[in-house]
């Protein structure tokens, strides 16, 4: 009995000797390019998608490049959204659970403020900020995850051996270059050294801000390299990529605290949280404070682009981490300092960092520097 085909349907029978076929290839993220190239493969050759059957009913579109285009577009807007919808969750859970979480820590550190007075007695803006350091920490793994990667190297974390001249140079880079913006403020008058630090103060410190730049350069490379600029990496341009990470690294180092007016209520780390971002509202805040900040991540994670792992980029931002809570543990302010081109205890909110980070950027991409061997940028 002959087959007769519906109404909108056609019924296809191969030429002898061909086979329609289409070529093509698409990453697991998005498709990027497509090219179709029918009637190339002759019997027996292997081809990249499986031959129709001998008689099947496909609609009529499929047979023309209406169609194709068709799939292409479909896969090139679906299959990136995957890495977005997964950041965009990751960021949604660090902000708003932080801030929900942050109440529930803060009563959680009244019951036991026998035993811990000074944790209870912190300002509620800490506990904000905790609960959202806390919830990205924990939420790193399962963004990578979700994002197809499935080993630490994958995200830019290789083993130690050999990199240890690479995470010193990268301290050094950054020792030198915020060394640079330091020693002209104090030249300039704008800072002075503080005379009443005694020396076993001055040890004590000098360890505990190396701690602190150690560790939380690891995690915030980890995080805003690692994980956010290899999120969107996997969907646009690298360079895009760069830029846009790096803005959100500047918006959460910009967030300044925030004081609660009364009681705290599960409500008070969502009612805190926007007045904690309320430097955006100050055009000399943003200019050049956010400016420098997105200027430093770009550089970071140009580190991560060119090396393709994170050992740099750890030294790189340990070396500021280092020279900023120095500089500001070390060192005074001067009343009536000209603040904003030299900026204050912090540097980088000054315009004079801007042009020391833009020849600091220059230089490093002068140095020979590259993946190694065996190892994908």
């Amino acid at each position: 009995m002959a087959n007769v085909a519906p109404a909108g349907f056609v019924s296809e029978t191969p030429a002898p000797g061909k086979t329609t076929q289409a070529k093509g290839m698409v990453t697991d993220l998005g498709a990027k390019l497509i090219s179709f190239d029918d009637d190339k493969y002759l019997p027996g050759e292997p081809s990249p998608l499986p031959r129709f059957p001998e008689r099947s009913w496909k609609p009529e579109l499929s047979h023309g490049p209406l169609s194709r285009l068709a799939c292409v577009i479909v896969l090139s807007i679906v299959a990136p959204m995957r890495p977005l919808r997964a950041l965009a969750l990751y960021i949604a859970v660090v902000f708003i659970g932080g801030a929900l979480l942050a109440p529930w820590l803060c009563w959680l550190a009244q019951t036991f403020a026998h035993t811990f007075p000074r944790i209870a007695n912190s300002p509620f803006h800490r506990f904000v900020n905790r609960s959202l350091l806390g919830l990205a920490l924990i939420g790193i793994w399962p963004l990578l995850k979700s994002l197809g990667v499935d080993s630490p190297r994958e995200g830019g974390l290789v083993g130690p051996a050999g990199n240890w001249k690479r995470l010193a140079g990268g301290f050094l880079f950054g020792l030198v270059s915020l060394a640079i913006v330091a020693g002209f403020a104090l030249a300039a008058g704008t800072r002075r050294v503080n005379p009443m630090i005694s020396p076993a103060v001055l040890g004590e410190k000098v360890v505990g801000i190396a701690l602190t730049a150690g560790v939380v350069a690891v995690l915030e490379e980890i995080l805003f390299r690692g994980a956010v600029f290899g999120a969107l990496r996997k969907v646009f341009h690298w360079a895009f990529a760069l830029v846009l990470s790096s803005m959100i690294y500047a918006i959460v180092h910009f967030m300044e605290p925030a004081k609660l007016i009364g009681t705290v209520t599960w409500l008070s780390g969502l009612e805190l949280l926007p007045r904690m971002l309320g430097g955006f509202t100050n055009l000399h805040a943003i200019f050049p404070g956010f400016l420098n900040l997105t200027f430093a991540g770009i550089l970071l994670g140009w580190a991560y682009q060119r090396t393709g792992d994170l050992y740099f980029s750890i030294g790189l931002h340990a070396g500021w981490i280092f020279w900023l809570k120095s500089y500001g543990a070390l060192t005074a302010e001067v009343p009536g300092a000209t603040t904003w081109w030299w900026g204050t205890s912090r540097l980088i909110d000054g315009w004079f960092a801007l042009p020391v980070l833009a020849v600091t950027l220059r230089l490093f991409l002068l140095m020979p520097i590259g993946p190694r061997k065996g190892r994908p940028a």
